[in-house]
């Protein structure tokens, strides 16, 4: 039963997603990456909460209060809460330029802007190099939701059918595909959240149970040191700037059809924070009944698996596999065009989607076989992700308010944003707490600001 439901789950993921070619059957390049800019708020927001509620959020979260307690939900859910002001204001602004430059790519934004080759080609390697992980993480985050079926079937078979199907969302209708499955996908995570949740609530814990389960506090200081406190508000601080500067969602972005339908999708951003309490309760049962997982990260689905009958564990496994699914066609959708149409210029533009879809599939297999490869240093590469990307703000907000700027400092403020952040942590250098994302990002910022007084 269990297995049955998981497939109707995604059977009717892939009607819906052939219910989005009509009247697109055929689509042009800028239908195919971005609905010719004609997605209303409705879509937009499903679009963005897809990428922002992924897997990780719902199999990362628990797995997070189960090993390490209330430092990490007050974390988690802090940039959350703060990335969503900051999406308010910016990417608007990013949605004018790309009117104004016609763009359908992040670099589009940068090359567009300047004028400049060279910077276009270094935006593109960056986006990509950076989305890598990204990838990685949710094959991985797949894997467990698919193991959690009880599936003996090797890793890599598993990741293998999870790509074959976030590439036919893709080949369906582009952009359209994972938009129309985004609602289903949100629909059926809410539902299986719930359904867990309130499962614990029904399992009839002794009275204190759960709040024992948080992991041990030191009774006789603070929760946090000074140090770990900077470090958590630093980092706060800095992933909640760098949240919708992803590429990935400067493509949902690019298909809304005004900036008043950006806003709108932010206004109710912050509703969804209401399943993290669910997820935090998740946890806790989980930890006080000694649930044996294989890693923390299994707390949601082994839950599921204990609690819930084999119909709606089917249900619960398949919301989590379309979460991954989704983000997974939203990423190749954003890698494809920075390959077919930065980095192969000569390309004709009859010819990109063709290449741009070849580029897809070459970054699934690749990600797969990080995820495969890697697997103890996936939370490593998603923190690589976050110090990656973050640093093309201050470029976007100088383009998104049509402010000449030097190519030259726009690069030069990324290379050393990049170099910066990404050698302090794969180096392990204690900043006196303070996120090494964020050093790299103020002195990025500062290069940026004094090629303001240059034309472009």
């Amino acid at each position: 039963m269990t297995t049955l439901v998981f497939a109707l789950v995604i059977a009717l993921s892939l009607v819906l997603a052939w219910a989005s070619r009509r009247g697109h059957a055929h689509p042009s390049l800028r239908e195919y990456f971005t609905a010719s800019r004609q997605f209303g708020a409705v879509l937009v927001f499903f679009l963005s909460v897809g990428e922002t509620y992924s897997i990780g959020g719902l199999l990362g979260f628990p797995g997070g209060v189960y090993a390490r307690g209330l430092p990490f939900a007050v974390w988690f859910v802090g940039y959350l809460v703060l990335s969503v002001p900051v999406g308010y204001l910016v990417n608007p602004l990013i949605w004018r330029a790309a009117k104004r430059l016609d763009a359908l790519t992040l670099a589009d934004l940068y090359g567009g802007h300047t004028r400049s080759r060279g910077l276009e080609i270094l935006v593109a390697l960056c986006a990509i190099g950076f989305l890598i992980p990204w990838g990685a993480m949710q094959f991985a985050g797949l894997n467990v939701a698919l193991s959690g079926l009880g599936l003996h079937l090797p890793r890599a078979g598993l990741m293998g059918g999870a790509g074959v199907l976030a590439f036919a969302y893709l080949a369906l209708s582009g952009v359209r595909a994972p938009a129309y499955v985004s609602v289903l996908k949100d629909a059926l995570l809410i539902g299986a959240i719930a359904l867990v949740a309130g499962a614990v609530l029904m399992a009839g814990f002794p009275p204190g149970s759960l709040a024992r389960a948080w992991p041990a506090i030191p009774p006789d200081g603070p929760l946090l040191t000074p140090h770990q406190e900077r470090y958590a508000i630093t980092t706060t601080i800095f992933q909640a700037l760098g949240l919708y500067m992803s590429p990935l969602t400067m493509a949902y972005i690019f298909t809304a059809r005004s900036a008043r339908a950006i806003r709108r999708a932010q206004i109710p951003m912050p509703l969804y924070m209401a399943m993290f309490p669910a997820l935090t309760l998740v946890a806790l049962a989980a930890r006080a009944s000694a649930v044996p997982l294989g890693s923390p990260n299994d707390a949601f689905i082994a839950s599921a698996r204990t609690l819930l009958s084999p119909g709606l564990l089917g249900l619960a496994a398949g919301a989590a596999a379309l979460a991954g699914l989704v983000v997974l066609a939203g990423t190749c959708l954003a890698i494809g065009p920075l390959i077919s149409r930065n980095l192969l210029p000569q390309l004709p533009e009859t010819k990109q989607k063709a290449y741009a879809q070849g580029a897809m599939v070459g970054y699934l297999v690749l990600s797969m076989a990080a995820a495969l490869a890697l697997p103890g240093l996936i939370v490593t590469l998603n923190n690589l992700t976050y110090l990656g990307i973050t640093q093309f703000l201050p470029g976007a907000i100088v383009i998104g308010l049509a402010r000449p700027v030097s190519p030259v400092r726009l690069a030069l403020g990324l290379i050393v944003g990049d170099a910066v952040g990404v050698s302090l942590f794969l180096g392990g250098f204690d900043c006196a707490g303070i996120n090494a994302g964020l050093i790299g990002l103020v002195l990025n910022a500062a290069i940026v600001a004094t090629g303001l007084r240059r034309t472009a």
